[in-house]
């Protein structure tokens, strides 16, 4: 069997583990990418097409068109060359022509295709005409993947999907290389933090939904009536269309206590920032599910999250992490301070405690296994 998984540009730490547990199983596997993943950490038995080229300082949109273009011409030869097989898309970049157009042409010749929905809609759009294109987009699959049962049972309610369509399917907790895993010492240093300071870290794009202004009220509160002071950590590019209330926060809520690394974040300085923190705090409006926080238990840090989508079944309270009213400032700051008295700060017990428990549960060769079977049915 011929297993070929696209892309789209999505996070590279997900994407390497997946097709790297792929390939250690009977299957042949082609994996569609783009410069951004480094041909050294793919398993050598894949096949590599590095066919999308990608310039995140977006300084040439001519460029990045002509490029695009050049892509889907590849991929629709690529469908005409090859002969019934199994093609995964991983994430839609342009929704329309990756979620309907190219799966049905796929279709049409012969292959079988199986889209995971990593979100039900897009965060922030969920809006009639998007889900009037979502509709076509889940009914044009043969297969959708979910992490959760959550995703599965409102993309089959919301949707008129079948639920044989969908199958549900662990993430996997990234595999850090040896080496990559940064002790809080070297971390906290490297960043100007004193080892005695208990740090807290906001990871991954930031917009609206993200909740970073929950935070800074919540942060408000555990220094004003509880007299608790913390170093935040906020990391990650600020969306387009963000920028102002950004500004708006570093001005006037969130203080001078704060590191900003308002960027996209270099896979050595991931390690840095989860060396460094103590806990990683993910005050989301909405969703169903976050990569961030399997990066954090990849890292041994425990997690801060709302009590909704599928985070109930993948936080166990006071073993890898707690959960807060969604939306409830004064309930985050309750979480923050029972985080600080319960895992305490440089607390290298509860990093191996988490790497050992999530690690067992969510393993990327599992998740490929039962791909595999979704792929043969």
């Amino acid at each position: 069997m011929k297993i070929s998984i696209i892309a789209n540009g999505f996070q590279e730490d997900y994407t390497l583990n997946l097709i790297n547990a792929l390939a250690k199983q009977s299957v042949d596997v082609d994996f569609i990418g783009s410069n951004v993943y480094d041909p050294a950490l793919i398993d050598k038995r894949i096949v590599f097409h590095m066919v999308r080229k990608e310039d995140r300082s977006g300084r040439n949109p001519l460029k990045k068109g002509f490029w695009v273009l050049q892509y889907f011409v590849w991929l629709l030869g690529y469908l005409f060359r090859e002969r019934k097989i199994v093609i995964h898309i991983q994430w839609l970049r342009f929704n329309f022509i990756d979620g309907v157009f190219f799966p049905l042409m796929a279709r049409l010749l012969g292959h079988t295709v199986v889209y995971t929905a990593h979100d039900v809609v897009p965060h922030s759009v969920d809006k009639r005409r998007i889900r009037l294109l979502f509709r076509l987009i889940y009914k044009s699959q043969n297969k959708i993947v979910a992490h959760t049962k959550y995703i599965m049972e409102r993309i089959h309610t919301e949707f008129g999907i079948d639920q044989s369509k969908i199958s549900v399917v662990k993430h996997g907790v990234y595999v850090v290389p040896d080496g990559r895993r940064k002790d809080f010492a070297i971390s906290k240093k490297a960043l100007g933090i004193g080892e005695d300071e208990f740090v807290l870290l906001f990871f991954g794009i930031i917009t609206e939904y993200k909740g970073l202004d929950l935070l800074a009220h919540s942060l408000k509160i555990l220094k004003r009536d509880m007299g608790q002071k913390v170093r935040l950590l906020v990391a990650g590019r600020v969306q387009a269309g963000y920028e102002v209330e950004m500004a708006r926060l570093k001005e006037d809520e969130l203080g001078e206590e704060v590191i900003y690394l308002l960027r996209f974040i270099e896979t050595e300085e991931v390690s840095m920032l989860f060396g460094a923190a103590d806990i990683a705090v993910l005050p989301y409006r909405e969703a169903s599910q976050s990569g961030v926080m399997f990066m954090s238990y990849a890292h041994g840090v425990p997690v801060i999250l709302p009590d909704l989508g599928g985070f109930p079944d993948d936080v166990i309270s006071g073993a890898t992490g707690f959960l807060f009213e969604p939306g409830d400032p004064e309930s985050l700051c309750n979480k923050i301070e029972k985080s600080i008295s319960h895992f305490g700060k440089n607390n290298r017990t509860v990093r191996e405690e988490i790497i050992h428990l999530t690690s067992k549960k969510y393993q990327w060769e599992g998740s490929a296994d039962s791909l595999i079977k979704i792929y043969k049915n």
